[in-house]
């Protein structure tokens, strides 16, 4: 399967990682983008986006997040935890 990507090369290892997803899990479809401070470092995407396997993944493939907006959720109130605008 190819990679599509663009990457830093200080970031390689994700890359390697990105890739074992689909060496170890079959995975059959994905997408990572990594900004640092407001810079694309990481850029990768791999697979198919379509049940039957015939359409590419793209770099603007839409997927459903579900349960994974809890992460996010989490991770934005710990922050405002940390700047005192927020009290758990």
């Amino acid at each position: 399967m190819q990679i599509q990507v663009y990457i830093d090369l200080r970031f390689e290892a994700v890359r390697d990682a990105f890739s074992e997803l689909f060496v170890r899990t079959q995975q059959r479809g994905a997408a990572v983008c990594v900004k640092v401070g407001g810079e694309t470092v990481v850029d990768l995407w791999a697979g198919v986006a379509d049940n039957a396997g015939e359409q590419a993944w793209q770099s603007d493939t839409l997927v459903n997040l579900f349960s994974c907006t809890k992460t996010f959720t989490a991770v934005a109130a710990l922050q405002l935890v940390a700047e005192g605008k927020l009290q758990l």
